[in-house]
C-alpha cells in the first residue's frame, strides 16, 4: 500500500468505526489488536496488510472492500442532493 492508500483505509476504519459507535479501545478488542495499532492504522501510520484488513473488516462486520474504496463524502454528497 502506499500512503496515500494507507490514509484512505484507515480514514475508512476510523469513519466505519465510528458509525458503528465503537472506541478503539472496543475495535480493539473485537479485533484482536491493541489500541496503539488501531490507532496507528486510523492514522495511516501504519500498514494494513491482507491478514489486518481481514480482521478489521470482520470486526467491524463490513467487507474488505468496503474499507479499500468506501468514500464517506458520497454520503455527504447524497445529503445535498436529498435536501434540494
Amino acid at each position: 500500500f502506499t500512503y496515500y492508500v494507507m490514509s484512505n483505509v484507515g480514514r475508512n476504519i476510523r469513519f466505519i468505526r465510528e458509525i458503528k459507535n465503537l472506541t478503539q479501545e472496543g475495535l480493539a478488542e473485537l479485533s484482536g489488536f491493541s489500541q496503539r495499532h488501531i490507532s496507528r492504522f486510523e492514522k495511516g501510520q501504519a500498514p494494513v496488510g491482507k491478514k489486518c484488513l481481514i480482521s478489521l473488516a470482520k470486526a467491524l462486520n463490513v467487507s474488505q472492500k468496503t474499507l479499500l474504496t468506501f468514500d464517506p463524502s458520497s454520503l455527504l454528497n447524497n445529503k445535498k442532493s436529498n435536501s434540494k
